[in-house]
């Protein structure tokens, strides 16, 4: 009976799943079972998945005929199945990415301890094509948090509650997950954020390990960079995932100043992502502007400006209106072509719109 069970899904997945496995089966902590999906592989994903399980009898394959990226390789039937094993922990790695070799150890080790529901830990994000670090998201010690602190408490773990991996689920946390898997199993855009809180939500003590301990490699064929359209309609759901977590927290309390400033700033920082995207993106110049306009125009856009109790510690609400003027810089940066300028000039229109919201409150 292991202790922990490891899921990965690989959908070719060649150039990167040997790292991955490597760190696994490299561990300071041995007591796993090892599942890995081929999800529908056009590649040698299978076969090198196969290698290894000839390798090492803590590994068992697990092969789709079709790639089945909505589901994540069917992850809750699959993990119904390992369940079985009736293992105190389930932790996810992403075929991308890799661990330390005590990265097992560390978080089970503070996760037995404080016996706790869901352990987060710390990550770094790596360029793919170059192995620089691009940033890293970490706590100096080891935090518990308790269920009556979890509101108080959302600025310091929301940042790491971003993807289904980088964490320990607990068995009973994942028990309850399978009896829902319909209503949160579906990878979609953010999915795997929405189905994070659900979990915390439905959890009574949770924790972050400390140290960057997860190595999270960021590639430009990501799910997210890959699917434009559902970006662009979705890029606001952090916000609204967040507000509702807040909300199923304390049903009967408003959501406090400070936190209600910070999804406003969450807000900002997808905003100015999403108009990066737009400008980057393979789509004809009008088409950009016009997708900007309607972002510029979306009225979280004008509430978030509109909000006049700005926390001081919430740099992204003390300096909204940088924010958006970076905005438009980026959209300046474009080099309007002279036929477009029309729609140029109904974005600094809109722009203006904003900047009033902002000065006196009234949308």
């Amino acid at each position: 009976m292991p202790k922990v069970i490891v899921y990965t899904c690989a959908y070719n997945a060649e150039q990167t799943l040997s790292r991955a496995i490597e760190s696994v089966l490299s561990q300071t902590f041995t007591d796993f079972a090892y599942y890995i999906v081929n999800n529908g592989s056009t590649d040698s994903t299978g076969d090198i998945i196969s290698s290894y399980c000839a390798l090492d009898k803590r590994i068992w394959k697990v092969s789709l005929l079709q790639n089945d990226i909505k589901h994540y390789g069917t992850i809750w039937h699959t993990l119904s199945f390992a369940c079985k094993d009736s293992a105190d922990w389930i932790t996810i790695l992403d075929a991308d990415d890799s661990w330390p070799e005590d990265y097992l150890e560390k978080m089970i080790r503070f996760g037995d301890k404080n016996e706790l529901d869901l352990v987060f830990s710390g990550w770094e994000q790596i360029d793919s094509r170059t192995g620089h670090s691009i940033r890293r998201k970490s706590v100096e010690k080891n935090i518990v948090i308790h269920r009556d602190d979890y509101a108080s408490n959302f600025v310091l773990y929301r940042g790491y509650a971003l993807t289904l991996w980088g964490m320990l689920y607990s068995l009973k946390l994942i028990s309850q997950a399978l009896c829902q898997y319909n209503a949160i199993a579906i990878k979609t855009m953010y999915g795997d954020a929405e189905a994070i809180l659900r979990r915390i939500a439905n959890s009574e003590k949770i924790g972050i390990c400390s140290g960057a301990i997860y190595n999270w490699y960021m590639h430009d064929h990501s799910y997210m960079l890959t699917n434009f359209d559902e970006l662009f309609e979705k890029y606001d759901n952090p916000y609204y995932f967040g507000k509702n977590h807040l909300e199923s927290l304390a049903p009967d309390k408003p959501i406090s100043n400070f936190n209600q400033n910070f999804l406003y700033a969450i807000y900002l920082t997808e905003l100015k992502n999403i108009v990066d995207v737009i400008v980057n993106s393979k789509h004809s110049q009008p088409r950009k502007l016009v997708y900007i306009k309607r972002v510029l125009k979306n009225p979280l856009t004008y509430e978030t400006f509109a909000f006049k109790e700005v926390h001081p510690q919430i740099n992204n609400m003390v300096n909204r209106e940088k924010t958006l003027d970076s905005i438009i810089d980026t959209v300046k940066s474009m080099r309007i072509e002279r036929q477009y300028q029309v729609l140029f000039n109904d974005i600094m229109t809109t722009y203006h719109s904003i900047l009033e919201v902002a000065s006196n409150g009234n949308i």
